[in-house]
């Protein structure tokens, strides 16, 4: 074995290896007889990126740097930029252990160190560019500057570009395919860059993650407007590991732009100090080169699962493509070694190479296609050993890749399911595809409710049920299971979050059931409502019949993302086709309101006392109760902070103050009082929600709407005044006006002289009289006999037995029980509060 006594300066550069004290010292784990087949040497980067061309192999992960390891490499960088620095200050830094293959004469696969090297050529790309960007270099200097600039531009190309100047220069590195289409773009300049994202997929704007728009794109590479002017600003796909790409460079180009900015004032000076960078960076820094020679291609695979084995910091998906590309290279054709490797990234890219939706993916798949499995958790905690290439007998799950037909098979089953589950967890951007239009609707308006709230051990049951829907030849009966089983998991799901139970049981009951999807033969006859309700009753005995519904009627603050979801689920269910609220399949665009607002201080707002709201809502004014003497005495007292902890605790988030807006009908309202805010939203489709029927016009005088709608109008008008269609609002109106002044100063006039009315007075006083917290106890009745509709399980059993599950929970027994809860939270607060109330 060689000895490594070999001075590497006094800095210690660590990324992927955690080397410890024994930075060369001690390889006790790469076994003697390698030593015959690898090359050791110290190398400067210099060395690597003028001996040749390199590569990524396909089986190593995209780049995966991030803003933590570049601000480590420029803490390394910055000091070349210090005005009092010699070259005796700058020592060696030990930038790691590379390790490169022959692939030919002119090409070294590299084994570890990917992510460096990747890094080194961006910013070597960066100083060429800026250099180019120098146009007031002195001409006169002793050392000849402008000319050596003028050179160095040239020679710099040499070492990340394979023939530069040339027609088509290609980057001297290869990435793999997740990421090499970019990197090729970006090493070349603006041409090929904005080639490279019009190229891309336009995304529809909910998919914000993996997408990026042409502005920011051109701004993040220093492209001028004038270059991408022609092209539509819209949000193009873009790779994850190609997004640290680009923000690479732009970390990078940033910081030395910063350097140049500040620490110097002269082009002259700017061009030294990025010569000097370049030179400081190739040759400063030096690496430990383990070189193995061409023919031992075997080795490849050990040294880098050892490297991983080591604490090499890969995520479970590299690994799994490490191991996948290790059985696949035994096949002797070729042909299908690539086409089976093809499978494997178009999965990948399928899911826009977001290694947390394909992990997720593998799991599920697993979980539905595996009928040894017990749950989702089980194969999340043991996904790799589905992925070892020499399984042990204790192993939890059935390694995939223990052969290569076996691993063959499997990547064509990965195929087959991983549309489906695209289709699944996008529900936004592509959602389930049926023939059914309605089925379709359906499914997918309870997809994204699923996803607003955030679980997923459903996934394998949806996914088994979908795939039955999609490969049946029975396509109307599999159809119409997959809505039964959508149905029955929402109603689960509810239970879930609303009742706060232990989710992780629900994996055994989801993988039951899936299962049969998959293993059974009349698998289109599963009773799939008592499939779940039979066995989520036997595990969770307290979250269903009348225990859910207790459990409803006493919860106080419901959790915010729960409650929009059940009640978009209830306005989906009670609304008509054609309505705006049922076509809308985007429950981002929909704002909970909180009637009694969760800001209800009334400060700055109009004439009104700052306590406005307590005083409506408690009726302190009107009613002798204990509960409403007991607010008027904490509201003498002024105590903000007790008033705040009652209504938080028990009626702000309390299911019937809550309600479904528009995005941008809640802009205008905010938490003025009722009666300024609730003619505004009448204004829209707002009552078409059921959930929001409490709160129609219907439910107030003639007058009072007619006076609030006129005055809503008005004021919706003058927030519009300074748009140019203020002629379209005018003639609505009935004003006549010939300017934007004039329609300005009317809309004003009427405002003024319509809140001066008694009619305006007394409709007022109607919608403030309106929302109290006895009229809250009565919606809260209301929405719950919705809700237990919505989530009762009905179904008939193989028996005949029908099961209806909260039958004995009429809407008078409802709104009694309703009742009682208000008032024992009502005693309570009376009880702790007792010395706020006037004893007389």
């Amino acid at each position: 074995m060689p000895s490594f006594e070999v001075s590497f300066g006094t800095h210690l550069f660590e990324f992927e290896e955690d080397p410890g004290d024994e930075v060369i010292r001690g390889w006790d784990w790469v076994q003697r007889s390698v030593w015959n087949n690898i090359d050791f040497d110290r190398a400067m980067l210099n060395d690597l990126f003028t001996a040749g061309n390199l590569e990524i192999p396909e089986y190593q992960r995209g780049y995966a740097w991030e803003e933590q390891q570049w601000e480590d490499l420029w803490i390394e960088l910055e000091p070349v930029f210090a005005d009092s620095i010699s070259r005796n200050d700058l020592t060696e830094i030990f930038f790691g252990s590379v390790f490169t293959a022959d692939v030919d004469n002119r090409t070294a696969e590299i084994i570890d160190g990917q992510q460096r090297i990747t890094t080194v050529s961006l910013i070597l790309k960066i100083i060429q560019e800026l250099l180019a960007e120098l146009d007031e270099i002195d001409q006169e200097t002793e050392d000849n500057i402008a000319a050596v600039a003028t050179s160095q531009q040239t020679l710099m190309e040499t070492f990340f570009l394979e023939n530069p100047g040339s027609t088509n220069p290609k980057p001297k590195l290869t990435l793999n395919d997740h990421n090499d289409e970019f990197y090729r773009a970006l090493m070349r300049g603006t041409t090929e860059r904005l080639a490279y994202i019009t190229d891309q997929e336009s995304v529809h704007g909910n998919r914000k993650r993996n997408a990026i728009t042409i502005r920011h794109y051109a701004k993040l590479l220093r492209i001028d407007d004038a270059e991408w002017d022609a092209i539509e600003n819209d949000n193009r796909s873009f790779d994850d590991s190609n997004k640290r790409l680009i923000e690479a460079y732009d970390y990078f180009r940033t910081h030395i732009e910063t350097e140049l900015a500040t620490s110097y004032d002269t082009d002259t000076q700017r061009a030294r100090a990025l010569i000097n960078l370049k030179e400081y960076l190739l040759h400063a820094f030096v690496v430990g080169h383990f070189h193995v020679s061409q023919g031992h291609p075997s080795l490849l695979m050990d040294i880098f699962q050892i490297l991983n084995d080591r604490g090499m910091d890969l995520n479970q998906v590299d690994i799994i493509r490490a191991r996948i590309v290790a059985r696949l290279r035994e096949d002797a054709d070729p042909d299908i070694e690539a086409q089976n490797l093809q499978r494997w990234k178009d999965i990948v890219d399928l899911f826009d190479g977001d290694y947390g939706d394909v992990s997720d993916f593998l799991v599920d798949t697993i979980s539905v296609v595996d009928s040894t499995v017990d749950s989702r958790s089980e194969v999340s905690d043991h996904l790799l050993e589905a992925f070892v290439l020499n399984p042990r007998e204790d192993q939890t799950l059935e390694s995939q890749l223990e052969t290569l037909t076996g691993a063959e098979e499997f990547l064509q089953t990965l195929e087959r399911y991983s549309s489906y589950y695209h289709n699944i967890i996008y529900p936004y951007d592509d959602g389930l595809e049926l023939n059914d239009e309605e089925r379709q609707r359906t499914c997918n308006d309870i997809l994204q409710r699923l996803q607003s709230l955030r679980t997923s051990q459903w996934r394998p049951l949806v996914l088994a049920a979908y795939t039955k829907a999609r490969e049946s030849d029975a396509t109307e009966r599999a159809e119409s299971l997959l809505v039964r089983t959508m149905h029955a998991v929402e109603n689960v799901t509810f239970r879930q979050v609303l009742s706060s139970i232990n989710p992780n049981r629900l994996e055994n009951i989801y993988a039951g059931v899936a299962h049969r999807f998959t293993r059974d033969s009349d698998a289109l006859d599963i009773n799939v409502e008592a499939q779940l309700y039979g066995r989520f009753t036997d595990v969770y005995s307290g979250v269903n019949g009348t225990a859910f519904a207790e459990t409803l009627i006493e919860t106080s603050a419901i959790n915010t993302r729960y409650a929009k979801a059940l009640l978009w689920k209830l306005t989906d269910e009670h609304t008509g086709v054609d309505a705006m609220w049922r076509r809308s399949l985007n429950i981002s665009e929909v704002h909970l309101e909180h009637f009694f607002p969760q800001s209800p201080f009334l400060d700055n707002i109009g004439a009104f006392d700052r306590y406005y709201w307590f005083t409506q809502f408690f009726e302190t004014a009107t009613d002798d109760s204990p509960i409403a003497e007991t607010i008027g005495g904490i509201i003498d007292e002024g105590d903000d902070e007790l008033l705040m902890e009652i209504c938080d605790e028990y009626y702000i988030s309390d299911l019937g103050n809550l309600g479904l807006l528009w995005n941008q009908d809640n802009v205008t309202g905010q938490n003025h009082p009722l009666s300024r805010k609730l003619p505004l939203y009448q204004l829209s489709e707002f009552d078409e929600a059921v959930v929001n029927g409490y709160f129609s016009p219907d439910e107030f005088s003639d007058d009072s709407v007619r006076t609030l709608t006129r005055w809503a109008k008005l004021k919706t008008a003058h927030g519009n005044s300074v748009s140019e269609d203020w002629g379209a609002d005018a003639d609505e109106l009935g004003l006549d006006c010939d300017t934007g002044d004039e329609f300005l100063e009317a809309i004003e006039a009427e405002i003024a002289a319509l809140e001066r009315t008694t009619a305006f007075a007394d409709a007022i006083a109607e919608y403030d009289d309106y929302w109290t917290r006895r009229a809250l106890t009565e919606r809260k009745a209301t929405l719950l006999d919705l809700t237990l509709e919505s989530l009762a399980f009905d179904y008939v059993e193989t028996d005949g037995e029908e099961i209806s599950e909260f039958d004995d929970w009429t809407e008078e027994k409802l709104a009694t029980a309703v009742r009682e809860e208000m008032d024992s939270r009502a005693r309570v607060i009376v009880a702790e509060n007792d010395a706020y109330r006037d004893e007389e």
